[in-house]
């Protein structure tokens, strides 16, 4: 298959802020199935409702979540009152048995993962619309760079992300907060992709 050089998703929602708490396997889930349901998901309800990991197969177990019980729309718990609640525990005691039958409404019917795609493998799914979230390892740089190419970091964390596209055959794309994109080198080892059917 030939691949054009670049490619981005078009009308992309808006990017979850995950503001300093470790919940971006919630964001970056959230992104993409508001991607595919047309309307701005709250990165909260599926932070409370899941047991949020460090590790990478807290990607899995969130998406089972999201599959199980959907989640609700940003209306019903807003980004901006998340300070409201100190922690996960506070955020879940917010959730009522009407959102909760509100949110099944945006569950995911299925997803499956892939260890160390390749790039064509990715590409080929963004060309067919669909956004993937990403398991990666990064540094503490990473949130400070616009444009980010791999190296071997001693100090390093897990990350996820959604990849929404690519540039120049060069560059990924992801989501990234206020609405903006970051670029990961093509090359940037991509320990596990997501993807939801």
């Amino acid at each position: 298959m030939k691949y054009p050089d670049s490619f981005l998703l078009t009308d992309l929602p808006k990017v979850p802020n995950q503001h300093s708490i470790s919940a971006c396997v919630a964001c970056a889930l959230t992104f993409a199935n508001s991607y595919l349901k047309k309307r701005n998901l709250s990165w909260r309800f599926l932070y409370a409702i899941s047991e949020q990991t460090k590790k990478l197969s807290g990607i899995e177990d969130t998406a089972r979540k999201l599959a199980e019980r959907g989640q609700v729309s940003d209306e019903d718990m807003p980004e901006s009152e998340y300070w409201l609640a100190r922690n996960q525990k506070e955020e879940l005691e917010r959730i009522t048995k009407k959102m909760r039958k509100r949110a099944l409404k945006f569950k995911i019917c299925d997803f499956y993962t892939v260890k160390n795609p390749s790039a064509n493998f990715l590409k080929e799914k963004l060309l067919r619309k669909k956004p993937i979230v990403i398991g990666i390892s990064v540094d503490k740089s990473f949130d400070k760079k616009q444009m980010v190419s791999y190296k071997f970091w001693s100090r390093k964390r897990n990350h996820t992300v959604c990849l929404v596209g690519y540039a120049e055959k060069n560059w990924w794309l992801v989501d990234w907060q206020k609405s903006s994109l970051k670029f990961l080198s093509i090359n940037y080892p991509i320990k596990k992709a997501l993807i939801i059917c």
